[in-house]
C-alpha cells in the first residue's frame, strides 16, 4: 500500500510540474501581462526569452518534428520531473 501511495504522489509530481511549467512559460515568458507592464523585472523577463531567446533560436531550429532520442532537454522526463517536485512535495 505504501509503494502505491508514494507512486501516486509521484505521477501527481509529474503531472503537476507538466502544467506548472507549461502556464509560466506561456503566461509569463510569453505574453505581455500585468507584471511585465508595471513591474521592470518581469518586463525584461519577459523581453529577454520571449524576444530575445526565440528569435535567436529560430534561426538556428526549425519546427519539424525531432527525432526519438534528441529530445532530452525539450520534454520534462521522469528523471527531472521528481527533482522539479521537490519544493512542492516539501511543502506538503
Amino acid at each position: 500500500m505504501f509503494l502505491l501511495e508514494i507512486g501516486g504522489w509521484f505521477m501527481f509530481s509529474c503531472i503537476l510540474m507538466s502544467f506548472i511549467e507549461h502556464q509560466v512559460h506561456s503566461k509569463l515568458m510569453h505574453r505581455k501581462n500585468f507584471l511585465s507592464a508595471h513591474t521592470a523585472s518581469f518586463k525584461r523577463v519577459f523581453e529577454a526569452h520571449a524576444l530575445g531567446h526565440h528569435q535567436h533560436y529560430s534561426k538556428i531550429f526549425s519546427d519539424e518534428p525531432v527525432a526519438p532520442g534528441e529530445d532530452k532537454e525539450i520534454r520534462l522526463t521522469v528523471r527531472k520531473a521528481p527533482i522539479k517536485a521537490i519544493p512542492f512535495a516539501a511543502v506538503t
